[in-house]
């Protein structure tokens, strides 16, 4: 069956939207048929995949109408193995629209279900915000995924997302479980690193993954060329990081079957 991942932090800036697209891109290189969702109102991922277009149809639509997935909103991308769904400006409108709808958490749930298993792996890529399509995203997951930047007011909302998690668990999704927190742009250089990765590691333990993202400038371009850190030739760094993280990430889920 399908694993359906939530990226999600609540402070912009992480690397969200990176993370969801190199890992999706590598989970799709090792022979598994991935699907890329863009919940994000500045639906950067859809840029780093299909670059700007704003009279494209998106998720949004569907949501509001609550009408099923179907074939023409699954955009094949330039990679084997990967499709995404886009996102739009109309995502803006999905809060407003969805806010007096009766079990309004669980629309996304409905209109992707029938779709769920045409995919090994599912990746959604998340607002910085706590909001009713995020709620649809965690309702929908099995598993969340936080990235987590050096720096301290990254890790301020982390105690509310935790809240957030805990209780969509109780209320809506009692299998949905936080599969780790990734450290993002990491720069051994820098003093601020030292600090932050000892404390994320002292409040959150064995949920930090072992393998980080360094910082890596060919990770922030790529999306310019409509592509990943797998395709920049040069880049043997940027595409360890990514494999070990992948790596780590599929021992996580298989040790929790």
């Amino acid at each position: 069956m399908s694993k359906i991942i939530a990226v999600i932090n609540q402070k912009g800036g992480v690397g969200k939207t990176t993370i969801t697209a190199n890992l999706g891109s590598a989970l799709a290189r090792r022979g598994f048929k991935v699907l890329l969702i863009d919940l994000d109102l500045q639906c950067n991922l859809s840029a780093n995949f299909l670059g700007f277009d704003d009279s494209r149809a998106g998720i949004s639509e569907y949501l509001v109408e609550k009408k099923p997935i179907d074939e023409d909103i699954i955009l094949e991308t330039k990679e084997n193995n990967l499709w995404i769904i886009p996102s739009n400006a109309n995502m803006v409108l999905v809060e407003r629209a969805l806010i007096n709808e009766r079990a309004r958490e669980k629309i996304l749930f409905k209109i992707l279900s029938n779709r769920i298993n045409d995919f090994d792996f599912i990746l959604m890529d998340n607002s910085p915000s706590i909001s009713t399509v995020t709620d649809n995203s965690l309702t929908v997951a099995d598993y969340v995924l936080v990235p987590v930047s050096m720096n301290f007011f990254s890790m301020i909302g982390l105690k509310l997302l935790n809240e957030v998690v805990s209780g969509i668990v109780e209320d809506l999704n009692p299998d949905l479980k936080i599969l780790g927190y990734v450290i993002n742009q990491y720069d051994k250089r820098e003093s601020i690193t030292k600090a932050v990765e000892e404390s994320i590691k002292e409040d959150l333990g064995d949920l930090v993954f072992k393998n980080v993202i360094r910082i890596n400038t060919n990770i922030k371009t790529s999306p310019i060329n409509q592509s990943t850190v797998f395709d920049v030739l040069d880049d043997k760094k940027g595409k360890e990081d990514f494999n070990c993280l992948t790596d780590e990430l599929l021992r996580r889920i298989n040790n929790d079957r």
